[in-house]
């Protein structure tokens, strides 16, 4: 056909009037379009027309004008920009009925669906220099209009279709719309509560008030005036009926006068309603109206010589009550021109409409357009005036604190364990348990005792829905936020949505009354990895990173309130089974996969193609070190290779750190992504890791029934860490067992999970999680290339100031600024105190606190140098709430550490010495008996300066706001009490119960007790004059399985087990 412009498998008939689509499953694109581009719509032509004939129950269509072919620019989630939108149009949707303008984000509004039987259509109602107003009819009614960008001359009417199969029956361009009438109140612009009959508006029970709006402005040469009769002012009504008019755009939620651009006369209340200012001006009491009065409304227009009413131009707009004017404002009239309408505001309001009346006599009618014209009035309708914006955000809230809970005012300490909140939750709130999960109580679970409202489809009722969040938070963070909300928090609410470090987050599956939530903390090195379950099933993992000290179960709530009940970790529930990745249904899948046998597939025909993934419970390791993956896609398949299309919408595999789903383009954003994946769509292998990022062609095409896989080869090394461990290791790729990629990459700690995404219906894999590796032959290349990715890993740290530097290192040059991220660590203040001596060390210690969140302070060079600092000094003592006491050799003589520590007790504030060069214990001097009172707190900084950072944030959570902790030892005739004293003495570290900073003074605590020789054990040991130089050469991953064991049961290679 000469004048459209269409898709291939799109077939047209009867001279374009006849459209039909069939099913796309097996084509490389899941929409097509269909686009008359012979004229545009225009005053002459201005109405476009469908009937849909036959769609499918999964076929979506979309109408709309637009000068492109795509009526929605983000129906493919992937990295290709060509499809993207930068111009204007406006689509109607069938399946969810939104109306949106593709080229603007959040441009959504939803109005009625629309399928088999309706006929949809758009309407041209008014063209200015820049932009066309489009009126949007379903079965001969408007349903919403929408300003458009959109020159004249490309006004083209358009259809997409997704799916198919459709047959649509189209009128390109009609030169007769619908016949709509200001008259008949049928065609009035209504929402559904509003019933309406020849003469009357009635509104039935509504939440809130409603406008009802003319289908059009006055009509040329009418008397522009229209008047109302009070038949039921309603129950209890504080406000309306209001009569007035509306912009083109405008809210049937808000009464008229009370959104931009409208004005309104108000019943109950004897109010003119204008958009600024909000509260209206009050007439006087002869004003109010009650049933039986009538109520008018008017428009004079100044300059009677322009020919096109509805342009912009000034206007005088008059209310009457019965047929007396009570009030005239000059106004701009808004481009289009003003629609009259009517407000109803109370259940049982109804009003008896009059559009036939003549207008009331206005002797002073032109005076009032002389005023409007020398600029007296009330102007300023012409743009819309917005409130102050607050750029701060949410703002800190303090929680109270009982019973050993957190919890934001109407939240309150749970009965029992049952929390529900006492009514309305506004925002967000949190109640914390203030008992931290640790590695012997990794789980609590929750179960909910109230309906969750399912999702509805009515807005007004989602509005009244309550939400609840299960999740982790840390101490001392704002009870006005879920966990998750904030860096170093996780949280599942009941929509599915889990969200972790502030903003990142994946949906899984929803949860409502009854189900059995549960939250299990796996513990690394580096990172936690934290596990949803519900009922039993895996549905949701992600990293979480931060100390392991305030690991606290907390529950958010939202709205309604909704009753938890809560297993909370001290009760120890029932551990969930150990997922594990021979069981193929506890592998994780995004909502919309399906396991149909072995195979994943994706569940229906979806508009919006995105990628949905499916995840292994469990990370490759040196026991499962490779897995494959059969593709059935047809896009892949030798034909459609062989095709040259583009391809947007195939499976990509391979490996990750990451929950959730993401765009090559979008993963390579994420600074803590690791990640590597074949992108069946491009033929290619992409990575990210600490080095960087690329996109690799491979030579060998991926066809359909092909079997991909992944595999991981860990090089040996000294002190060989665990296979979970942050460590260099090599990746490879295989196509039918033959390699055809390998990379040396750095494995993020936890783990490389196999992971697998499918974009498109029709698509299925077939995971492969027990076939046996490839022959490999000889690597030796491999691990050469690992050993130089180990050697530029460390080299880039070092270069970027992230190594572990030496004494000499940190005495040469002081630390770079470093930026404090945003946690719940910010409010908790810590002044470091030096001698001049130690300054540029003490700066490292002051950029580690800073990065890990802590406010730090550190007086400069310069004044530590000066002898009259003593104000200075007691500025900082008192405004801290700890203080991290730099310690070396120097300290007997130093100039001000006295006077410090005087302070710390006169102000009872924490210390913690920081031991940056050896030193005998407790040092000579007039400060030995003072500084052998922090014995059981100090920090040996000279061995392992990153973990003396670590031990300074796990003992502030300990030692803040619980004054100062100088305390007196006194060591018993045990050996064991006498071996572990002189530990403490030398700032060894312990293994008796791993990050713990009290497990020291536990275990002397013991001894002193019992004077054992021994404990832990039924043998006892021998003891040992000197303690070793190193506890154990096991791997870190060993050390932490020791301390995961029992309390009471010390490890044969621990401290306390060598040392007795």
């Amino acid at each position: 056909m000469a004048n459209l412009d269409y898709s291939d498998p799109v077939e047209v008939t009867d001279g374009g009037k006849i459209i039909r689509v069939r099913d796309l499953v097996e084509e490389a694109d899941h929409t097509v379009y269909v686009r008359h581009t012979g004229a545009p719509l225009s005053d002459t032509q201005p109405y476009f027309r469908v009937k849909v004939v036959q769609q499918a129950k999964d076929a979506p269509i979309a109408i709309g004008v637009s000068s492109e072919t795509d009526l929605d620019a983000n129906d493919i989630e992937d990295d290709d920009d060509e499809h993207k939108r930068n111009k204007d149009a406006l689509a109607y949707f069938s399946d969810n009925g939104a109306i949106a303008t593709p080229a603007r984000k959040g441009s959504e509004e939803f109005v009625q669906t629309y399928g088999q039987g309706d006929v949809v259509g758009c309407l041209v109602d008014f063209h200015s220099a820049r932009k066309s107003l489009i009126c949007v009819i379903k079965n001969d009614r408007i349903i919403y209009r929408r300003w458009v960008s959109i020159k004249a001359e490309v006004l083209y009417p358009i259809i997409n279709v997704w799916w198919g199969p459709v047959e649509l029956h189209v009128n390109w361009l009609n030169q007769s719309p619908p016949s709509l009438s200001m008259n008949n109140l049928s065609d009035w612009c209504m929402p559904d509560t509003v019933t309406s009959d020849d003469e009357h508006f009635s509104l039935r029970t509504s939440p809130r008030p409603v406008a009802i709006q003319s289908p059009f402005p006055w009509q040329e040469g009418s008397a522009y005036y229209f008047e109302l009769s009070i038949v039921s002012m309603g129950e209890d009504a504080e406000e309306g009926p209001v009569i007035g008019l509306t912009a083109a755009i405008y809210s049937d939620e808000k009464l008229p006068g009370k959104t931009a651009e409208t004005i309104g006369y108000s019943a109950a209340n004897n109010r003119i309603y204008t958009d600024t200012p909000p509260t209206g001006v009050e007439l006087n009491e002869e004003c109010r109206c009650s049933d039986g009065d009538r109520m008018g409304c008017g428009i004079l227009f100044v300059d009677n010589t322009k020919e096109n009413k509805r342009d912009t131009q000034k206007v005088v707009v008059y209310f009457t009550k019965n047929g007396k004017v009570v009030h005239h404002a000059a106004m701009d009239q808004p481009v289009g021109g003003f629609y009259p309408s009517v407000g109803l505001a109370a259940a049982g309001c109804s009003v008896k409409m009059d559009l036939g009346c003549s207008a009331p006599s206005l002797p002073n009618a032109a005076e009032w357009c002389k005023k409007a014209t020398s600029g007296f009035g009330m102007f300023g309708l012409g743009g819309f005036v917005g409130g102050k914006i607050n750029q701060q955000g949410p703002r800190h809230e303090e929680g109270e604190q009982k019973d050993g809970f957190c919890f934001a005012a109407n939240i309150g300490p749970p009965s029992g364990n049952v929390i529900r909140p006492r009514d309305s939750v506004k925002g967000h709130k949190l109640i914390q348990k203030l008992e931290t999960l640790s590695r012997e109580q990794p789980y609590f679970t929750a179960v909910m005792v109230d309906d969750m409202t399912e999702s509805p489809d009515n807005e007004s009722e989602k509005d009244s829905e309550g939400i609840v969040c299960i999740g982790i938070s840390r101490q001392g963070q704002t009870v006005g936020c879920f966990p998750g909300n904030l860096v170093d928090t996780i949280g599942y609410e009941t929509d599915g949505e889990i969200t972790s470090g502030g903003g990142r987050s994946t949906k899984t599956k929803s949860f409502t009354r009854g189900d059995v939530i549960g939250c299990f903390v796996e513990y690394f090195d580096e990172v936690k990895i934290v596990q949803f379950v519900k009922n039993g099933d895996l549905v949701g993992m992600a990293p979480l990173s931060g100390g392991d000290q305030d690991l606290f179960p907390s529950i958010g709530f939202a709205r309604e309130p909704c009753g938890v009940r809560v297993t909370w970790p001290s009760s120890k529930p029932k551990l969930p089974d150990m997922f594990s990745k021979d069981n193929i249904s506890s592998w994780l899948k995004s909502p919309g996969i399906k396991l149909n046998g072995n195979k994943f597939c994706i569940q229906k025909k979806l508009r919006k193609l995105k990628s949905l993934q499916i995840k292994s419970p469990q990370p490759l390791t040196r026991a499962w070190s490779f897995y494959e993956v059969t593709v059935t896609c047809a896009l892949l398949s030798k034909d459609a290779n062989r095709s040259g299309k583009k391809l947007h919408t195939t499976p990509s595999i391979g490996l990750t750190n990451l929950a959730g789903e993401f765009t090559f383009k979008k993963l390579c954003d994420r600074s803590e992504a690791r990640d590597i994946r074949f992108y069946c769509n491009t033929n290619s292998i992409g990575y990210k890791d600490a080095m960087g990022h690329a996109l690799h062609p491979v030579n060998k095409k991926l066809e359909s029934g092909d079997r991909l896989g992944f595999g991981i080869v860990y090089p040996a090394v000294k002190n060989q860490p665990g296979d979970r461990a942050c460590q260099v290791i090599v990746v490879y790729c295989t196509i039918n067992g033959d390699i055809i990629y390998h990379r040396a990459m750095e494995q993020p700690a936890g783990g490389f999970y196999p992971v697998t995404c499918l974009f498109k219906y029709g698509d299925d894999v077939e995971i492969g999680h027990q076939c046996s590796p490839p022959v490999l032959g000889d690597i030796s290349s491999w691990l050469k290339e690992a050993e130089q990715l180990r050697k530029d890993i460390h080299k880039a740290k070092k270069a970027a100031g992230d190594h572990r530097q030496t004494a000499a290192d940190r005495k040469a040059r002081p630390a770079s600024p470093v930026e404090r991220p945003k946690n719940n660590l910010n409010k908790k203040k810590i002044y470091i105190h030096c001698d001049p001596e130690r300054y540029n060390e003490a700066t490292y210690i002051q950029a580690g606190l800073e990065e890990k969140g802590f406010t730090t302070s550190l007086l400069g060079e310069d004044k530590l140098n000066s002898s009259k600092i003593a104000k200075e000094l007691l500025t900082c003592v008192k405004s801290c709430d700890l203080l991290v006491c730099c310690i070396g050799p120097e300290i007997p003589c130093s100039k001000h550490t006295t006077t410090v520590l005087a302070l710390t007790k006169e102000y009872r504030k924490p210390v913690l010495p920081a031991i940056l060069e050896h030193v005998d214990w407790p040092p000579s001097g007039e400060l030995q008996e003072e500084l052998d009172m922090f014995t059981m707190d100090k920090i040996e900084f000279t061995e392992d300066f990153q973990w003396g950072i670590g031990q300074v944030e796990e003992k502030s959570q300990v030692l803040i706001g619980k004054g100062y902790n100088a305390k007196k030892i006194v060591v018993k005739d045990g050996d064991a009490a006498k071996l572990l004293y002189s530990d403490a003495q030398k700032g060894s570290k312990t293994m008796n119960k791993s990050s713990d900073p009290d497990a020291l003074q536990r275990a002397i605590d013991d001894a002193d007790k019992r004077k054992a020789t021994s404990f832990g054990s039924n043998e006892p040991a021998r003891p040992r004059s000197t303690p070793p130089t190193k506890t154990s050469t096991e791997a870190p991953s060993q050390l932490r399985a020791q301390s995961a064991q029992p309390r009471g049961q010390v490890q044969r290679n621990s401290k306390a087990c060598v040392l007795l």
